[in-house]
């Protein structure tokens, strides 16, 4: 909860904004994609889903250290 929202400052956190509108701009990108890339679904969803777990755990590394 401590990276979700700040008690003192009584608002959201910066990592946690930043995950959101990552995540947002992840599914544009992934939508983008699919329909542009000839590509199979699941071997780009996967691709997708690999690029993402990394993005969100640097943002989780360095939202946690701050």
């Amino acid at each position: 909860m401590g990276m979700i929202w700040s008690k003192k400052e009584r608002r959201f956190r910066w990592p946690f904004i930043l995950l959101v509108v990552y995540s947002t701009l992840s599914l544009v990108v992934f939508d983008l994609a699919w329909r542009h890339v000839e590509m199979g679904f699941v071997q780009l969803a996967l691709i997708g889903m690999i690029g993402w777990t990394i993005g969100a755990a640097i943002i989780f590394v360095k939202g946690w250290k701050s």
